[in-house]
């Protein structure tokens, strides 16, 4: 193959990976802003918000594997996920890791009648996704302004 065919090949895939990334931020961004509108609704469960706050957190992780473009297996377990950023050369900024607790609302208390012992904290829980999206718009726009350097 040559050269030239490569580089276009290569920009072909990057672009790619950036529409995917965007896809991924865009609906996060959904769950995020359909968090903000029921955050303090007493008629709406924890466990519904929960569930709204771990999509959105999954969703912005996988964009920055796929802006690093990271080979990643289809999963729900945000540490899984935190992982796999981590051994990409993305880690997670410490102070939100603590959204790895999100995991159970998109797993056992999606389908499971269970109780969780320790309240849920909406509002700080949606900060740190806020930060967490913050932190994946900066990567992407960096790929992005790389890109067309390019």
């Amino acid at each position: 193959m040559s050269t030239m065919k490569r580089l276009i090949m290569a920009k072909y895939s990057i672009k790619k990976q950036l529409k995917q990334a965007k896809i991924f931020l865009k609906k996060a961004k959904e769950d995020q802003i359909l968090v903000e509108e029921v955050i303090n609704s007493e008629r709406v469960s924890d466990e519904i918000i929960g569930y709204h706050c771990q999509q959105a957190t999954e969703k912005l992780l996988k964009a920055v594997l796929t802006i690093s473009e990271a080979k990643f297996r289809g999963t729900h377990n945000l540490t899984t996920l935190m992982d796999y950023a981590q051994d990409a050369g993305f880690p997670v900024p410490k102070e939100l890791s603590i959204l790895r607790m999100l995991t159970i609302y998109g797993t056992e208390l999606r389908y499971d009648d269970v109780t969780i012992d320790k309240p849920f904290d909406r509002k700080n829980t949606l900060a740190q996704i806020k930060k967490l999206h913050t932190w994946a718009e900066e990567l992407f726009e960096q790929k992005g302004s790389s890109f067309n350097d390019k």
